[in-house]
């Protein structure tokens, strides 16, 4: 299958990819030009490092033990609600059909 990428969704990958340390030797020197010669891109690729580096330094946060079994009681109680109130209409299609 062939994909058409538009400009701008090829720049954010490169500069994604740069960011990233994925680029190739041949693709990096490329890059390193288009940043020289498009402020920019220079800018919004300095901007993307700038905001991974701040993401990296905030602390981690984790979720409680008990937040997987609130979760899924919560999400039984509200499928049983669902289950209940399909009943409940399903019953009265019968009754008024009759």
């Amino acid at each position: 299958m062939i994909f058409e990428i538009n400009g701008k969704e090829l720049l954010c990958s490169f500069i994604l990819d740069y960011s990233d340390n994925c680029l190739s030797q041949d693709e990096c020197k490329s890059f390193f030009e288009l940043m020289r010669s498009n402020s920019a891109v220079k800018k919004s690729t300095e901007s993307n490092i700038s905001v991974k580096k701040m993401l990296k330094k905030l602390p981690e946060v984790k979720a409680r033990s008990s937040f997987d079994r609130k979760m899924a009681a919560s999400f039984a109680i509200e499928l049983e609600r669902e289950t209940i109130e399909a009943n409940r209409k399903n019953l009265a299609k019968r009754l008024t059909v009759r």
